[in-house]
């Protein structure tokens, strides 16, 4: 059974292109991953990762966001890398040495240490409407989870030709909003 993602899709059958960064807050740094996009995001090996210090000014964290929506990539089905990137990957291995990584970056030495107060979520650029979706989350008690439904979360929408302040100044205000579950 194939996995229906008519969702995505354009009136005319073309698929729905957008690019995405993953941004997310803990104690000690912001992280900025670009995005390999298709229904779900995912780091992309090929992109660009940025570390800021908590106390960044809105116009580096906006910079740093837009620099990874500039070299996130859109990539379909159809493209030869989506096999490689969505389907050969195992993702416990994944998720494993990617918080390996990120507690090595913030000096702690266990997942319960780094998730503990951090926020995250996604902000995303919508070449159709031409605008840039900012949507973030507290972290959930357990392991992978961000906030549900019910809890609080921030949401901005920005024209795509804002400032990289202005990205920033929205991003964190997002930050503000989304309230803590964790």
């Amino acid at each position: 059974m194939t996995e229906d993602r008519s969702y995505f899709d354009n009136p005319d059958g073309t698929s729905r292109r957008h690019y995405s960064a993953e941004v997310i807050c803990f104690t000690k740094y912001f992280l900025i991953d670009s995005m390999a996009v298709y229904g779900a995001a995912m780091p992309d090996p090929e992109g660009v990762r940025h570390v800021l210090p908590p106390d960044a000014s809105p116009e580096d964290l906006g910079s740093a966001i837009r620099d990874a929506l500039d070299r996130s990539r859109f990539i379909p089905p159809s493209h030869p890398e989506f096999s490689k990137l969505f389907k050969e990957r195992r993702a416990e291995e994944l998720v494993d040495a990617y918080d390996a990584e990120l507690m090595r970056l913030a000096g702690v030495k266990t997942k319960a240490s780094l998730y503990r107060g951090a926020k995250g979520g996604y902000v995303t650029f919508w070449p159709d409407h031409n605008e840039i979706q900012v949507h973030v989350a507290a972290r959930r008690k357990g392991r992978y989870f961000w906030s549900n439904k019910g809890d609080p979360v921030g949401k901005r929408t920005i024209p795509a030709d804002a400032s990289a302040g202005e990205l920033g100044e929205a991003y964190l205000a997002a930050l503000a909003e989304s309230g803590q579950v964790s």
